[in-house]
């Protein structure tokens, strides 16, 4: 009947995020919002942009990031998007970097705990980047990222936006001064 074609109809048209509410789909808006967010004055690292293999819209989406970063005037590793696979996967972007030297002589941790470590000024800048568009980051490390070089990995994309906390913008505001 007619009353149930459109409860079917609304329920799937429910469930279809539409474009503008996608967290990695890149509007004229949140390009220009990112690549704004992007510039920085100290000198940056070199970008090594991965996704997970078995995710083509995660490397769709890891593309379209690298263009911006790239307009943004930040060096792409080999110019390319670098399919991996994660050791944990999890939804939203990991920001890589090698481990602190001596890291490697310290008891490994469970994957639940982590290590603290001074964030440098382009992991700042990527990071509040990426939260000033809802994505959620998360950190990690990889012993083989040439020096220099940071990682910027697209896990599959989070269904819902996960919003800057208050306290985590009164720390950027706190560490980062706005470029002019």
């Amino acid at each position: 009947d007619l009353g149930s074609l459109a409860i079917a109809i609304g329920t799937i048209g429910a469930m279809v995020k539409p474009e503008s509410q996608r967290l990695y789909n890149l509007t004229e808006g949140r390009r220009i919002k990112l690549k704004s967010l992007l510039q920085q004055k100290e000198p940056r690292a070199t970008l090594r942009i991965g996704c997970v293999t078995w995710s083509d819209t995660a490397c769709v989406a890891a593309g379209e990031f690298l263009m911006v970063f790239s307009e943004a005037g930040w060096k792409i590793d080999s110019a390319k998007v670098f399919r991996m696979e994660a050791q944990i996967p999890m939804a939203g972007v990991a920001i890589v970097t090698r481990p602190e030297p001596g890291a490697e002589k310290l008891p490994p941790l469970p994957p639940h705990l982590g290590r603290w470590s001074k964030m440098t000024p382009s992991e700042i800048t990527t990071w509040r980047a990426l939260r000033e568009l809802d994505i959620p980051i998360r950190d990690s490390i990889e012993t083989d990222l040439p020096d220099g070089t940071m990682g910027v990995y697209f896990g599959p994309e989070p269904q819902q936006p996960s919003p800057m906390l208050p306290s985590e913008r009164e720390a950027f505001q706190n560490v980062v001064r706005p470029q002019k």
